[in-house]
């Protein structure tokens, strides 16, 4: 069992990340849960709600947007459930993956494409692993990808009600700017462009 945790900017916003590994576990029969809050929230209010799934793993979406904010929930979840492995993935800790893994609370650090290791991951718990789970490409390349699935299920649509929903039709930068953290990507996927249109059919008329 795990526990996806995204906390957000704000509560006009949405996490397409979390989604995306959620169907991913789905299809290995990994059972998995998603708590949505934004940085507004108080913490002393959103730790208990952790506390309460008692599950094995929490994965945290990390961004310069709540860094602060996720480290800070992180830690103090650790305290409450020591035996709790904590995952982190997103940009803000994959370009320093190295260093972050030293905190004592973090166990995991996935970076770049996180849906393929968490399976792996949370398959094989008993597997001796990198703490660090990571792939480099030394190239730019531009494949079709048909692995970046429709990943909103029916429920989402009334949580997401007046909310932002985000849509991804393309994986990775084809840029190289130097001070973006997507430079460090080295491949870029793209959906077909019939797949793009019937997925934004779907979102209308939900």
């Amino acid at each position: 069992m795990i526990t996806l945790v995204a906390i957000n900017a704000r509560y006009s916003h949405s996490n397409l990340a979390v989604r995306c590994l959620r169907h991913a576990l789905k299809e290995q029969g990994i059972k998995c849960d998603i708590i949505e809050k934004s940085i507004n929230d108080d913490m002393k209010t959103v730790l208990p709600i952790l506390y309460e799934k008692k599950s094995k793993y929490y994965g945290f979406s990390v961004y310069i947007w709540n860094k602060e904010y996720v480290y800070a929930l992180a830690q103090d979840l650790k305290k409450l459930l020591p035996n709790c492995k904590i995952i982190f993935g997103g940009p803000e800790v994959s370009y320093d993956a190295y260093e972050v893994i030293k905190l004592d609370f973090v166990d995991y650090i996935i970076t770049g494409e996180g849906e393929k290791p968490i399976c792996e991951l949370l398959k094989n718990p008993d597997k001796e692993i990198n703490q660090v789970v990571t792939k480099q490409y030394d190239n730019t390349a531009f494949v079709p990808n048909k692995n970046l699935p429709f990943v909103y299920e029916k429920e989402d649509f009334k949580e997401l009600e007046n909310r932002i929903v985000y849509y991804e039709s393309q994986r990775g930068c084809p840029f190289r700017c130097s001070y973006c953290l997507s430079q460090n990507d080295r491949i870029i996927t793209y959906k077909d462009k019939d797949e793009v249109i019937e997925d934004i059919i779907k979102l209308d008329k939900n």
